[in-house]
């Protein structure tokens, strides 16, 4: 048995040898996987490091041998024997290495994707510009040379910055964007940088940390542009005075060291002395220019303003009382000193003016004929005369300026009346004397401002502001040159700590509270204190209905769809506008309602920034009788309800209409909607006051004819069947006047009568800003020519003639504009229409 199972021993043995010396190259074979240390590799041509690589096998055996090839040696080369590399052109191609064992048989062969990619390598700005103005648009546009030597295609991205003194600017100042689209809202030099990148993750690097990153730039260029204010007015002042108006506050543009103007005779200018400038005003947004001269403007002559590329000329206007077209006072916002025995003669702040807004006569000339009311509080100030006595600080109401007097028009051998009224506010102020009093001639006025909103928003000495935020305070006050302080002249204290914290001009509001911020000046003497009562952190308070629509009667006509628009104002707690204020409907009570009859439906709506709300209650088909709705308000914690009373009526009943009236806006701003149309609409409504019916425009039985009039004079154009275009017809008192139109009409009215009349008010609060470019043009079509003559902006933005949708041009000249052509001679533009705005121009050019 021993013997049997040591044989038996020996042959496993002998087995297990076996296996052991056949299996040893198998199993290595299969252990062994060679692969490269890249399967894509990007390759940057001519750039040192960026331009070459080192291909490696990993999972090597000994004595193999490597053949490395390259399928397109113009893109990249490869070191037979080593796999280095290295970039040659632009593209894409295979490297592969072919892997030999010691006896010369196939391993395997390996293969990598090269992509070489070609980098800007200078970059330049090809188009610079040396001035532009506020607000206009510029494209600037960069040329490059790649490595390769291309000057079309690139890998490369751009970014273009905005820079002063090297740093960027913030965007209340200037933005460019990537396409390099530049537009300034603020005057001054700044400085065009176009820096070029491998990429966006270089780029996105670079701007975590320019310094430590710097290398990420591949190339940069830059250039330097001028942004200048255009002028958007030239009118005459006073017998010896003219008045600009600009784009931009323009206190520090230098204008303040005006020498002259110049009086032309023909195209020569000449400055005799009597144009000496002898005066520079701002008024309180700096945008508005007062130049005083050495002597009165001759009537006979033309002026040329010129100053800084600017250059406008002014013909000035002899005082005609029949060519008065509107008073106004000389500032909005009219401070008075409280407790001034003297009081303030409002006379001396009243100009009459053209239609052009050349100042005809000053106050003090038409004195006899000009009447003041005060239209505040009179326990706050009255008027005596044509004075003004405050005696409230920080008080504020209006003052009605109304002039009327009677002229002869010896043109038209008539008698015209001139009635015309001007509104102006005033705030009651103290004198202060507490600094350098030789040099104070009145008020230090103080405002907050927030970060990139303009500190011209108003002038005030007491404020409310909520805990927890933070504002910036701004001073200002004139000497008697009229030379205003910079805000670097002040430094400003909390009078309690605990209350309110001030770095430089920013103040941080902690808790609530009243206290005082006093004002020092740079030789540190306390020139003046305002006070801020500190509230509650910004919340809603209140919400309130516009049109006081808490009860409304409606009428469940299916074929009238009366409907009404619920308007509602949030404001917060410093009576501020409120937005993002959520509403939401419930129904209270209703009729009892039958199955498939309906109720009066109310829409939500969510507070815009100007904290308005608004909601549309519709009655269409609903049953008759009283509804009753919840609308809630709601800001984070805040809750605010208001109860809707709808009534409706079954307008079945009585269906006949005894009276008819015309609804449409009494009042339409084109700056809101430049293309503004008003629908119209009449409605009949029954004895009850319940609306039964429509007219239908130019129907047999319901028919009406719409007619507008402005100044008793029957307007065509803007008028199209039953719509009004508001931009067509312009800023203006209108009114609007429906006739029947045709016989057995459903009003049982005569055809021709009136049945309905109402007042519609345009305003345009547009900024419209034209600029002349050049004077002297070449001859062609009106857009060509116009084009080449102006720049046309409205509220800032430049606008381009060719592309506009609507454009036509007034022009009057003794040469004649054949067909669309003008033909060369001299013209006077008077209007010019873009996308139905209308501006006055009112210049001369000249085609040659």
């Amino acid at each position: 048995m021993k013997r049997k199972s040591n044989n038996k021993l020996a042959m496993l043995l002998i087995i297990v040898m076996f296996v052991l010396i056949l299996m040893p190259s198998s199993i290595s074979s299969a252990a062994i996987n060679p692969k490269l240390n890249s399967s894509e590799k990007y390759l940057f041509l001519g750039r040192e490091k960026s331009n070459e690589f080192q291909f490696k096998v990993s999972d090597t055996s000994k004595g193999w041998v490597y053949k490395w090839v390259s399928a397109n040696t113009d893109v990249a080369k490869v070191n037979s024997k080593n796999g280095n590399v290295t970039a040659t052109g632009v593209g894409k191609t295979k490297i592969s290495v072919k892997i030999t064992d010691s006896k010369g048989k196939k391993v395997k062969t390996l293969s990598s994707t090269v992509i070489v990619r070609d980098l800007i390598k200078k970059v330049a700005i090809k188009n610079p510009i040396e001035t532009l103005k506020i607000n206009q648009e510029y494209d600037y546009n960069r040329s490059f040379v790649t490595e390769s030597g291309s000057t079309k295609k690139t890998s490369s991205i751009t970014r273009w910055t905005v820079e002063q003194l090297g740093k960027e600017v913030d965007g209340s100042k200037a933005t460019i964007d990537d396409k390099g689209i530049f537009v300034a809202k603020i005057a001054g030099e700044y400085e065009i940088v176009a820096r070029v990148y491998q990429s966006k993750t270089k780029y996105n690097l670079w701007l975590k940390d320019p310094v430590k990153y710097a290398k990420y730039v591949n190339a940069i260029n830059t250039t330097k542009v001028k942004v200048q204010s255009s002028l958007v007015s030239l009118v005459q002042a006073s017998k010896s005075s003219i008045r600009a108006e600009f784009s931009a506050d323009m206190r520090t543009s230098g204008i303040d060291k005006l020498n002259t103007i110049y009086r032309l005779y023909g195209d020569q200018e000449y400055s005799t002395g009597f144009e000496k400038v002898t005066g520079v005003k701002f008024d309180n947004t700096g945008r508005v220019v007062t130049i005083s001269l050495n002597s009165n403007l001759d009537y006979n002559s033309t002026y040329r303003f010129k100053f800084a590329g600017i250059s406008e000329t002014i013909k000035p206007v002899k005082p005609d009382k029949t060519a008065i077209k509107n008073i106004r006072f000389t500032e909005q916002l009219i401070d008075v000193i409280v407790n001034d025995a003297q009081g303030l003669d409002l006379t001396k702040l009243i100009e009459a003016v053209d239609i052009n807004g050349n100042v005809l006569f000053t106050g003090d000339e038409i004195a006899d004929k000009l009447t003041f009311t005060y239209l505040g509080n009179n326990q706050n100030a009255y008027i005596y005369g044509n004075h003004l006595y405050m005696y409230v600080k920080g008080s504020a109401g209006m003052v009605k300026a109304h002039y009327n007097e009677t002229v002869y028009d010896p043109a038209n051998i008539r008698y015209d009346v001139i009635d015309l009224e001007a509104i102006g506010t005033v705030i009651g102020k103290t004198l202060d004397t507490t600094i350098n009093s030789e040099s104070i001639s009145h008020q230090l006025n103080s405002s907050f401002a927030i970060p990139n909103v303009s500190i011209d928003t108003g002038w005030k000495n007491s404020f409310n502001a909520a805990s927890g935020e933070n504002l910036n305070v701004f001073t200002r006050y004139k000497t008697a040159n009229n030379k205003e302080y910079q805000l670097a002249d002040f430094r400003y204290e909390s009078s309690n700590l605990d209350l309110a914290l001030i770095n430089g001009n920013t103040i941080y509001f902690a808790n609530k509270g009243k206290v005082d911020i006093i004002v020092y000046d740079k030789s540190n003497t306390i020139v003046d204190f305002f006070e801020v009562i500190v509230l509650d952190s910004r919340r809603l308070q209140s919400v309130v209905s516009v049109d006081n629509t808490a009860n409304i009667t409606l009428s469940n006509s299916s074929e009238i769809n009366d409907y009404i628009k619920l308007k509602y104002i949030a404001k917060d707690n410093l009576q501020m506008p409120m937005s993002g204020v959520i509403s939401k409907v419930t129904i209270k009570n209703t009729p009892k309602l039958m199955a498939g009859e309906k109720a009066v439906s109310i829409t939500s709506g969510v507070s815009n920034s100007s904290g308005e709300i608004e909601l549309i209650a519709n009655a269409i088909g609903a049953k008759a009788g009283l509804y009753e709705f919840d609308i809630e308000f709601k800001s984070d914690n805040e809750t605010i309800k208001q109860l809707v009373r709808i009534f409706v009526v079954d307008a079945d009943k009585d269906p006949k209409a005894t009276s008819w009236r015309l609804e449409i806006p009494n009042q339409i701003d084109l700056k809101d909607d430049p293309n503004a149309r008003v629908d119209i609409n009449v409605y009949g409504y029954n004895s009850s006051g319940v609306k039964v019916d429509k007219l239908v425009f130019n129907t047999a039985n319901k028919g009406y004819k719409l007619l507008v009039y402005k100044a008793g004079t029957l307007q065509s154009k803007g008028i199209s069947g039953n719509m009004i275009s508001a931009a067509e017809l312009g800023a203006g008192i209108y009114s609007v006047v429906i006739q029947v139109q045709g016989n057995n009409h459903v009003s049982s009215r005569p055809d021709g009568f009136q049945l309905a009349a109402t007042t519609l008010l345009i305003n345009d609060s547009n900024v419209k800003e034209v600029q002349s470019i050049n004077s002297l043009v070449k001859s062609g079509t009106t857009k060509e020519v116009i084009s080449s003559a102006f720049r046309f902006a409205l509220n800032g933005q430049v606008l381009d003639i060719n592309t506009a949708s609507q454009f036509s041009a007034v022009i009057n000249g003794p040469t004649q504009i054949i067909g669309n052509n003008i033909t060369p001679g001299q013209y006077r533009v008077e209007t010019v229409t873009i996308n139905n705005i209308e501006y006055l121009v009112n210049r001369t050019i000249i085609t040659y």
